[in-house]
């Protein structure tokens, strides 16, 4: 029995061995859960490093938006400043010391500017802002210039130092110069330099964003360093908004692409809300009066489909809460290997210049009716005086003159002395009454009232020519007239403005006079064979005389042309509806 007692197993050794295993797996536990918190751990700080780096992304991501908008805003700007440069009719037209004169008011003006100048068709500059180190192409790069007038397009050349822009730096513009007939006649050329740019860049950045931390490089194509600029970091800075023009791009199918914060301003929506919406259906849809605006008939569609730039004045968009603005738009199209991608599209709300422009036209009116009235009471004046002189004075003076006739019949017994101071006193009286009658008629023609306007017009050519000694010729093509006072006293003073002009400007010899109705008009045209006007002259507030021709026809639905050409003489017309009240 002893041996089966020494084999048998105890309860206490049973005990023992389970105490020393659980002892011994605790390390691995342990173990195993420090690997967990440290897995744990390092996921957690590169989850935190993927939020700092997305945040500071989107952050740089904003910065980077803010300089593209305003880089695109400013090109956009420079590219619309040289087209509205080359459609002047100075800079097409005008005399060298005139271009300069006109290039000198841009700069001034346009302030981004060191250097405009004006090429004629062969590349030669016949005007410019400032003198160049040497003559001839100095400050037009002829590769340019050989560009635009090939294709006829705005060339935008790339940053390099010229004289024109003093060595500095600067990017350029070129644009073509058209005649009436759509002849070349050259170019207009502009320089920006980086300075004025960067300036920009900055300005931007402070007004859109306060003082938020970015940091961007500029090179050139062959890489060298531009500039660099580092900003302080103040990211509790607000955004200030500003107005400028809405910039917003489109795709083939209309849809936007991008869009600059102006333009999302102006529109009340954000700018995500408008990326890859059709922006015709969103913001165009519509004239102002409700009826449905085709997208066929829409002059952006024009330049998705043919490539050809527009600029509308006068149209409506829509705001996101359904109210309307109107707008003035230019669209230009976006090409990549001869091929229309897109197109970019400018507008300005007009609100307030509409407001001005109506409250300006509502004075005009006020002002045209206050000079109708002024006109109509100083003729009431020229007729009451006329008719004082002619009748009081007229025969007071026939009077005295009878009197003076009675005396020296009854003085038998008269010195010749006498009879001489009595017949110088007679010739004076004569002479009085005939200033008088003269003085009476100027006021008031007689033969207007009496006898009409076409007796009156002949009337006033023959004196004219026999005061002058110019030569009148006057064609009437019609037999009697239905017009009324007002109408044939407006005509009359118009005609009679016209021939004082002749007198003392026109150096002309022959005056033709034609007078004949027209489309329900009464018209009247007067040419002369002298210097010919100039358009200085027609131009000149300070020219009464022709303004008030106009005003007068303008009182009466009419209109007053004048035209002339060097040494060939000036012809006015003068248009009046018939039948006016």
């Amino acid at each position: 029995m002893e041996p089966a007692l020494n084999n048998a197993p105890s309860k206490a050794g049973l005990v023992s061995d389970r105490s020393r295993s659980t002892q011994g797996g605790l390390p691995l536990v342990l173990l195993l859960c420090f690997v967990i918190a440290t897995a744990l751990g390092l996921y957690a700080l590169s989850f935190l490093r993927t939020v700092l780096v997305s945040e500071r992304g989107r952050e740089l991501a904003m910065n980077a938006a803010a300089v593209a908008d305003a880089l695109d805003r400013v090109m956009f700007e420079r590219f619309g400043d040289i087209q509205l440069f080359a459609n002047d009719g100075i800079l097409r037209d005008g005399t060298s010391p005139e271009k300069t004169a006109r290039l000198l008011a841009y700069k001034q003006l346009y302030q981004y500017y060191s250097w405009l100048g004006v090429a004629d068709e062969n590349g030669q500059l016949t005007a410019a802002t400032d003198a160049l180190p040497a003559q001839g192409t100095q400050g037009l790069n002829p590769e340019s210039f050989e560009l635009v007038r090939r294709t006829g397009k705005v060339h935008f050349e790339d940053m390099r130092p010229s004289p024109a822009s003093q060595r500095k730096m600067a990017i350029g513009f070129t644009a073509p110069i058209y005649g009436p007939k759509g002849e070349f006649r050259g170019v207009v050329v502009t320089r920006v330099p980086f300075e004025n740019l960067q300036s920009i860049f900055e300005q931007e950045g402070r007004l859109r964003y306060g003082e938020l931390a970015y940091d961007w490089l500029l090179l050139d194509r062959e890489g060298a360093v531009l500039s660099e600029k580092h900003r302080p970091s103040n990211l509790n800075g607000n955004p200030v908004k500003i107005d400028g023009e809405g910039i917003y791009g489109i795709n083939r199918q209309g849809r936007c692409t991008f869009i600059n914060s102006a333009a999302a301003r102006m529109l009340g929506y954000l700018p995500d809300e408008l990326l890859g919406q059709d922006m015709h259906e969103r913001i165009h849809y519509s004239f102002t009066g409700g009826t449905a605006y085709p997208r066929a008939a829409c002059r952006i569609q024009e330049t998705l489909e043919r490539g050809t730039g527009c600029k509308v004045d006068d149209e409506v968009y829509w705001r996101k809460d359904g109210t309307d603005f109107p707008v003035e738009y230019s669209s230009f199209p976006i090409i990549e290997q001869e091929q229309i991608i897109g197109a970019v599209v400018v507008f300005l709300d007009t609100t307030a210049r509409k407001r001005a422009e109506q409250q300006l036209t509502l004075s005009h009116d006020q002002l045209r009716k206050l000079t109708a009235r002024l006109e109509s009471v100083r003729e009431e004046e020229r007729i009451l005086i006329a008719r004082e002189i002619h009748d009081e004075l007229g025969q007071a003076l026939t009077g005295v003159k009878l009197d003076l006739c009675l005396l020296r019949d009854q003085i038998s017994e008269v010195s010749p002395a006498m009879m001489k101071r009595l017949e110088s006193i007679s010739t004076l009286v004569d002479g009085t009454i005939q200033s008088v009658q003269r003085i009476a008629t100027e006021l008031r023609p007689v033969v207007l009232d009496q006898l009409g306007l076409i007796p009156a017009i002949e009337w006033q050519a023959h004196e004219f020519q026999a005061r002058t000694g110019i030569q009148c010729t006057l064609d009437v093509y019609l037999r009697t007239i239905t017009l009324s006072h007002a109408g044939s006293t407006a005509m009359f003073r118009i005609f009679q403005e016209i021939l004082t002009n002749v007198a003392r400007h026109a150096q002309a010899s022959i005056v033709h006079i034609t007078l004949q109705e027209q489309a329900g008009s009464l018209v009247l045209d007067v040419r002369d064979n002298g210097r010919g006007v100039t358009d200085a002259e027609l131009a000149d507030p300070h020219s009464l005389g022709l303004v008030g021709m106009r005003e007068r026809a303008l009182l009466l639905g009419g209109e007053t042309i004048v035209t002339g050409s060097p040494g060939t003489g000036t012809a006015v017309r003068v248009r009046i509806p018939l039948g006016q009240p």
